[in-house]
């Protein structure tokens, strides 16, 4: 019989996932070494150094113009390998059955062409087993998971569920605050240094690129849509899959409280993909994550300044599993996209 197991090789899906892991968890540094010799190319090949010396101080001046830099860098290699991944022609190679024997492959070829297949004598079994079989036209090629940029089952609901869920996820982030503020109040000092450089607070359209358009679509195609991909495709548990990429995403971040909190969001967004069958969903939920964590906790604090942090934790936590639970309900008719 046909082989359900995902074809090529689970293996080759294992590596495939935790490659793309250790690019992202790698690729601000790569990219930030490629923006430097692409620099030193063109002072090169221009002669001017003078030049490439403004350059390097708008983007030392701007932490935003820097950040959409790296993220337009590290993100190419990671669309070529989404658009690889998408590209029908190429997912047709993980579409060919694994047979357990080659007279079931002879006797499916024959079927196609509607003609009997003689039984190889090393195939058979004595007189129980008939001198010609029809391979079984009802055995399906192996259904694989795919990356899917879809919107079906995704409407005006669902989108207020998810912001529902990012303000349940954004209060419950105050517990990860609260727990370092107790026990390492050191991690916080370190947050706020970052903050204050990381261009975050600088609104304008620079920050609204490199905070709310490029880390969403770069990082859910990278962590929910390629790795988690492969993940699934070796047929591993949703809930192991989803485990490994957020604690990959919080890695990524290269901050200990920035990668506790963000490990937390990564199974959030990871739970959003998988439900909606869709990277779009959690690419949407991703950009309303990063734009609430900065404009609108500003203007919720300013709304409900006395709001205790025991309330807002609680607020959060029962947010949070409403929102949960509803976009369970939403999505019970979504069907999953597969390689068929």
């Amino acid at each position: 019989m046909e082989s359900t197991q995902p074809t090529g090789s689970r293996w080759r899906n294992i590596f495939a996932a935790l490659g793309v892991l250790a690019y992202m968890i790698a690729s601000s540094i790569i990219a930030a070494i490629v923006l430097v010799l692409l620099l030193a190319i063109v002072q090169v090949a221009l002669g001017s150094a003078s030049s490439i010396a403004g350059v390097i101080d708008a983007l030392d001046g701007d932490p935003n113009l820097l950040s959409i830099s790296v993220y337009v860098l590290m993100g190419l290699p990671v669309a070529l390998l989404l658009h690889a991944h998408l590209h029908p022609r190429l997912r047709a190679r993980d579409l060919k059955p694994v047979w357990d024997s080659d007279y079931e492959r002879m006797a499916h070829d024959a079927d196609a062409a509607n003609q009997p297949v003689a039984i190889p004598a090393a195939e058979a079994t004595g007189s129980a087993r008939p001198t010609h079989v029809m391979a079984d036209a009802a055995a399906p090629a192996a259904a694989l998971p795919r990356v899917s940029l879809s919107l079906a089952g995704f409407t005006l609901r669902s989108l207020a569920l998810i912001v529902l869920l990012v303000i349940g996820v954004q209060y419950l982030t105050d517990l990860v605050f609260v727990l370092y503020d107790q026990f390492a109040p050191s991690v916080i000092e370190e947050y706020t240094d970052l903050l204050e450089g990381s261009g975050l607070t600088s609104y304008g359209v620079l920050w609204f690129i490199a905070t709310i358009v490029l880390p969403p679509l770069v990082e859910e195609a990278g962590f929910r849509g390629l790795a988690l991909t492969y993940f699934r495709r070796a047929g591993a548990p949703f809930a192991v899959a989803n485990i490994i990429q957020a604690l990959a995403f919080g890695i990524f971040h290269m901050n200990l409280l920035q990668g506790t909190y963000t490990f937390f969001a990564g199974l959030v967004l990871g739970f959003v993909a998988y439900r909606y069958h869709s990277l779009v969903p959690a690419i949407i939920m991703h950009a309303f994550y990063n734009l609430w964590g900065t404009f609108g906790s500003e203007m919720i604090n300013a709304l409900l300044p006395n709001l205790s942090i025991v309330a807002s934790i609680a607020f959060g936590a029962v947010v949070t599993v409403v929102a949960l639970v509803l976009i369970v309900r939403d999505t019970a008719g979504v069907a999953p996209p597969h390689d068929a």
